[in-house]
């Protein structure tokens, strides 16, 4: 059930809106996407998603199996664009969890996707404080095509420094996000949703039928939380393109 959860959330894509129009069109082939699961170690810290215990290594579990792509599972009679491949298949990825080459993946590496599993809480390597690794993330956003992919609670709300036991109290909180997105001047964005908000999400009548045949065990996942999301209002005259 956790595993289903988290690889749902996967696709709560929180910074693919730093890709503008600047940039050509994208043309996916198999293989062409490099994806970088962040799992560093470390103590189960606090609440993070629904109140509950969040265990990082069961999101990049989720990962993986949303990156590796089963023919058998007809995901294409239920992807948006009907009887079309997934945009990137055969997915190269690697789990991270050193503190070194997650470093060096934010500070050099170009088009290349990084999953951070860690939740609500940003990673933050020895050497920076929390306010410049965010620039140096939001840096490798805009010059050299990373997305970062958020998985649960509420984004950059929380600093996690390498070596500390525990994530950094008290919270960091809106002001995480709203560093981040003042590079592209959003500053003043938030991730709460739109409206007051309680329930669950539920799947299409079109979805739900079709995954309940081609995915074994889906019945036991039916919905997910709605999340903390970006608003397309606050985006009008951005693009963002699917990962």
């Amino acid at each position: 059930m956790k595993k289903i959860k988290a690889l749902a959330l996967l696709f709560l894509i929180l910074m693919s809106t730093f890709v503008l129009l600047q940039y050509p069109k994208v043309e996916a082939d198999a293989g062409k996407a490099k994806v970088y699961i962040i799992c560093l170690p470390s103590p189960l810290y606090g609440l993070t998603f629904n109140d509950s215990q969040y265990d990082p290594k069961e999101t990049r579990d989720g990962a993986i199996d949303a990156l590796e792509f089963k023919e058998h599972r007809e995901v294409l009679r239920v992807h948006p664009k009907l009887g079309k491949t997934p945009p990137f298949y055969s997915v190269d990825y690697s789990i991270v969890s050193d503190w070194n080459t997650y470093k060096s993946i934010i500070l050099s590496y170009t088009d290349v996707i990084v999953v951070n599993t860690h939740g609500e809480i940003i990673p933050v390597p020895t050497g920076y404080s929390r306010e410049n690794w965010t620039d140096k993330i939001a840096e490798a956003m805009l010059k050299r095509r990373v997305t970062w992919v958020h998985t649960a609670g509420y984004p950059f709300y929380y600093a996690w420094y390498q070596g500390a036991g525990d994530k950094e109290t008290p919270a960091w909180g809106e002001a995480g996000v709203k560093r981040l997105m003042g590079h592209i001047n959003k500053g003043n964005v938030d991730c709460w949703p739109s409206r007051s908000q309680t329930t669950q999400e539920p799947l299409t009548d079109y979805a739900e039928p079709t995954l309940l045949v081609s995915w074994p065990g889906f019945a036991n996942a039916m919905d997910v939380q709605l999340g903390r999301p970006l608003k397309a209002s606050d985006f009008k005259n951005y693009t963002v393109l699917p990962i």
